[in-house]
């Protein structure tokens, strides 16, 4: 009978829920974003790792260096890239156009790159709110905070292993060969665990 009268015992979500859940979506993506960046690396250097072990121990010291090298070099590109796609969005947001051409270009590059890259949405993740409920819109904001909290914690362990190796690298230079073999294969396995 209350239904039939425009009453409903559902209530709808207030603006301010739906303006949180819509930002808490957008963190979630970027901390999805920069963990994955993070997590190819560490999984192309544990298949590189794992497909050289048959080789011959000279050869491999020479694949060991250079998996360590390019394992270095992505992760710092992979920096680069995270903080030039938070100034595109501080861009986005406040609509201010500063800095050279080539920058702005490079800005939008790196922009469309990352929305292109973009996972589809999940499908369970409320995205028409018209028909939600404020209950299943807490229950969903509850749900991402626990997501992000979790991809917050990867990201952090990547980020920390990865950001060794460049150290752990250079002062492995001090060693001779067949002790630096030991250590890089040992440098691996640490950055790699899972």
């Amino acid at each position: 009978m209350l239904k039939a009268l425009g009453f409903s015992k559902k209530k709808p979500p207030k603006e301010s829920q739906i303006e949180k859940h819509k930002e808490q979506c957008q963190l979630r993506d970027k901390w999805e974003d920069d963990t994955r960046a993070f997590r190819q690396i560490t999984d192309k250097l544990r298949d590189a790792y794992k497909h050289s072990k048959g080789d011959f121990a000279m050869n491999r010291y020479e694949e060991l260096k250079v998996m360590l090298k390019g394992a270095i070099q992505e992760y710092k590109q992979a920096l680069e890239d995270s903080k030039g796609k938070a100034l595109a969005r501080r861009l986005d947001k406040s609509g201010d156009r500063y800095g050279s051409g080539k920058a702005m270009a490079r800005l939008k590059e790196n922009a469309e790159k990352f929305a292109s890259q973009q996972p589809e949405q999940q499908e369970n993740r409320i995205t028409d709110y018209s028909t939600a409920t404020a209950k299943e819109v807490d229950k969903d904001l509850e749900e991402l905070r626990k997501e992000i909290l979790d991809l917050k914690s990867e990201y952090f362990r990547h980020k920390d292993r990865l950001g060794r190796l460049d150290t752990q690298y250079q002062d492995s230079k001090k060693h001779k060969p067949p002790q630096r073999y030991s250590v890089m294969k040992n440098m691996i396995k640490v950055a790699t665990e899972t």
